[in-house]
């Protein structure tokens, strides 16, 4: 049997940031998606990924019932959604997606992060924004452009979906989607393992708004509602809302009391959220989001 040599990808066509330049191509996962792209797009591989993003909506967007209202910003915004998968993300593919930051991450937002995601499910988008009708800019990039910082609180603008969704901290973040091509290159190969019905989706981008927008909200509506809003389980519980000083994650389970109920994991993880300390301080990120913005712009100016 013959086998033709898979050539490489252009990483410079999939990615304006020199740290990933650095670090995506000693990867493999991403290979198992990058043949079959290959295979089917040939010298257009790189380029089939341009109209396409991933959008994924965490368990506390459901839990707040905003989902309607990041959809319904989606679509205004340009977007037709075209596949659809609700199932939960494991540790492991956490793991892998925020490989790069989370290297920063202190222990305790880690243990914590586990605990709100424990048996939850996320609905992981398919989106379509083709680049040629937007000045060629990336779908990924348009939308990266356009989530608000979870790191950078002064960087978020009025009209960024995360400012609107007003999110209190690094732990709830509500949504989360890939910054460049080659995020969605790595990370799609992870959240929608079944790379034969990628491909196809890729291939004909059928717009399934209605469908799939009625799948998101039925969904919704089997999850049990909380505000996830730190004064209102301190003050519903009777404990402090002093926030100045950060305390360690083992501390504040012993203070809070039993979590035998779902609510009561939920008041947990909203009210620690706020009182641990997310990043550890002798560590940066292997790739930093610090010049993103600087990054997404230059794919607004990069000659067409």
């Amino acid at each position: 049997m013959n086998h033709r040599w898979i050539r490489t990808p252009d990483w410079s066509q999939l990615t304006h940031d020199p740290q990933k330049h650095r670090h995506y191509p000693s990867e493999f996962e991403f290979r198992l998606l990058w043949e079959d792209l290959e295979q089917t797009f040939g010298i257009n591989a790189e380029s089939s990924l341009l109209d396409y993003t991933v959008l994924v909506l965490k368990p506390e967007c459901f839990r707040r019932k905003v989902s309607k209202q990041v959809l319904d910003y989606i679509v205004e915004n340009g977007f037709t959604l075209v596949d659809l998968d609700i199932r939960h993300i494991t540790p492991a593919e956490e793991n892998y997606i925020w490989r790069y930051q989370w290297n920063t991450a202190t222990v305790d937002r880690l243990r914590l992060l586990t605990i709100k995601n424990h048996g939850e499910a996320s609905a992981i988008l398919l989106l379509r924004r083709p680049a040629s009708a937007h000045a060629g800019v990336p779908a990924s990039v348009h939308l990266a452009s356009i989530k608000g910082s979870s790191a950078y609180l002064e960087r978020r603008q009025a009209t960024d979906i995360r400012t609107i969704l007003e999110i209190p901290n690094r732990a709830l973040t509500f949504i989360h989607c890939p910054d460049e091509p080659a995020d969605l290159l790595r990370e799609a190969i992870t959240l929608f393992p079944k790379t034969d019905r990628l491909i196809d989706r890729l291939r004909e981008g059928v717009d399934a708004t209605g469908h799939i927008f009625d799948r998101v909200m039925s969904h919704e509506l089997s999850i049990a509602p909380h505000g996830v809003r730190f004064s209102e389980v301190a003050e519903r519980r009777g404990l402090s809302t002093h926030t100045a000083d950060k305390r360690p994650l083992d501390d504040i389970r012993s203070a809070f009391g039993p979590i035998d109920q779902e609510t009561d994991r939920w008041d947990f993880v909203t009210y620690a959220a706020e009182l641990i300390r997310h990043d550890r301080l002798d560590e940066g990120p292997a790739i930093s989001t610090r010049f993103l913005p600087q990054i997404l712009a230059s794919w607004s100016s990069e000659p067409r």
